[in-house]
């Protein structure tokens, strides 16, 4: 068996093993910003998500570059995302996302 990969973002200190990401809100052009943060309800990261524009920046805040998060292609119902290091200009993993009209019921 392989043993996991860490995948480190550099400008980001993740100490935790339990994180929350909330919509927080919508920009003036009406895309929606997110949130994350940590079990002590501090912000990690925050980001606008840029649906037409490609790549979404994730910033700190200080407004510092984390990391981007750029799809394989124009429409990102179902496509991978490439997970960049802003830092170091490191690919760090592809995200894949399958989309289904179907949901399992639990």
């Amino acid at each position: 068996m392989e043993t996991p990969q860490q995948y480190e973002i550099t400008g980001l200190g993740l100490s935790s093993n339990k994180y929350t990401v909330e919509q927080t809100g919508q920009d003036k052009n009406f895309r929606p910003e997110y949130e994350a943060r940590n079990i002590t309800g501090q912000t990690i990261f925050r980001c606008t998500y840029n649906t037409y524009e490609g790549e979404t920046s994730f910033v700190d805040d200080d407004d510092n570059e984390l990391l981007t998060i750029a799809p394989s292609g124009t429409l990102d119902i179902a496509g991978d995302y490439l997970l960049t290091d802003s830092q170091t200009g490191d690919d760090l993993v592809v995200l894949d996302n399958d989309f289904s009209f179907f949901h399992a019921l639990q």
